[in-house]
């Protein structure tokens, strides 16, 4: 009597950029299972470069409690990936456009330290500028520049002020200042933030930014209305942004690694800007300085893919609990995102999809009567 063959266990891996290659080699050298690039096969573990959600990535949190036991990330209520490296989360901006518009002499710091007023003025003014380019004052910091009196080339794409997902619109680390007007940490966020009661009126903020937003907005086919935002990709923002359709791309530096390399060497990174005022801290939360900086996340993504197969979802969540447990693998495997002293921790992640959703719903019928 023959015995049957152990099959081989296989998982499908896609990691274009090798970040996990050491790691990977030293599990199938130890566990025997065979790695294998994905190619035309669904993986069941991805290395991906935006923020994961529920449309394309397992949640862990429920499928895989032992990994966020390992990895000191019980406060996460909803986690779709486990972020790496150092990146942070605002607005994307290309300088060699900026210094098109505003003059060679432009200086980023200058932006990033613009009040919420000069902001607003230049927003204004910037899309009155794409629709009839003229020379226009604007003041940044208190600095004052003259926008070009016509398009050169690096503008010449230019459909507005803003693009971004609108998935991600209401969601993400945006809700991070929001979220720090009240608390500090992910665990204070996760134990106290059962609902949006605690937050109402800073709502009132991220409903301001995205009225601001939604007003002088652009996606892959030029400018769209205040209305079309929910429909915005992030292919399409994305593929806006890198086509020069957009000033702004509000997102993580995570995507520079999706752009050209020509593209990627002049964008830089400045903190979304807020209408906070003093009376909206609770005095437990963040100062109105802390407030002014960008979040700190991911600089990629490990997920299991919503669309692997069982076996192959199986087959990622033992890898990740492996690398992250086992002392050699853990020495090799991509470092956790950590919050430097320039960054904000992400308090976003310590919220339900419940909540997150709430804050949509809320926010939607505040901007629908702003309008």
């Amino acid at each position: 009597m023959t015995s049957t063959p152990v099959q081989q266990r296989v998982l499908y891996v896609q990691d274009e950029e090798n970040l996990l290659g050491p790691v990977l080699q030293l599990y199938q050298n130890e566990m025997g299972v065979s790695i294998q690039p994905a190619g035309e096969q669904q993986p069941g573990l991805s290395v991906v470069y935006q923020q994961p959600t529920g449309r394309t990535a397992v949640n862990l949190s429920e499928s895989c409690p032992l990994l966020m036991t390992a990895l000191n990330q019980l406060e996460q209520q909803d986690c779709y990936g486990i972020p790496v490296g150092q990146g942070q989360y605002g607005y994307l901006a290309d300088v060699s456009q900026l210094r098109a518009l505003l003059g060679e002499k432009f200086q980023m710091e200058h932006l990033r330290r613009a009040s919420w007023q000069e902001w607003v003025e230049f927003v204004r003014v910037v899309q009155q500028w794409i629709a009839q380019p003229s020379k226009q004052k604007v003041v940044l910091a208190g600095h004052t520049y003259w926008l070009a009196e016509q398009a050169s080339e690096p503008l010449a794409s230019l459909a507005g002020v803003f693009t971004l997902a609108g998935e991600t619109a209401y969601s993400d680390q945006v809700l991070t200042p929001v979220l720090g007007t009240v608390w500090q940490t992910p665990e204070q966020v996760a134990n106290r933030g059962k609902d949006t009661a605690q937050i109402s009126q800073s709502l009132g903020a991220l409903v301001q930014l995205i009225g601001l937003e939604s007003v002088a907005l652009a996606d892959a086919s030029g400018a769209v209305q205040p209305q079309s935002l929910p429909q915005i990709t992030r292919e399409g923002a994305l593929q806006a942004f890198a086509e020069g359709r957009a000033l702004f791309y509000r997102t993580s530096t995570s995507e520079k690694t999706l752009l050209s390399p020509e593209k990627a060497e002049q964008v830089e990174l400045f903190a979304v800007k807020f209408p906070f005022e003093e009376s909206l801290l609770s005095g437990e939360g963040l100062t109105m300085e802390q407030l002014q900086k960008p979040v700190s996340t991911g600089a990629a993504w490990l997920t299991v893919s919503a669309e692997g197969s069982p076996e192959q979802q199986k087959e990622a969540q033992a890898l990740l609990r492996w690398a992250y447990t086992h002392q050699q693998a853990a020495s090799l495997a991509p470092q956790l995102a950590t919050a430097g002293e320039d960054t904000l921790v992400d308090l976003s992640q310590a919220l339900s999809d419940y909540v997150r959703q709430d804050v949509q719903r809320q926010a939607d019928t505040l901007l629908t009567t702003a309008q």
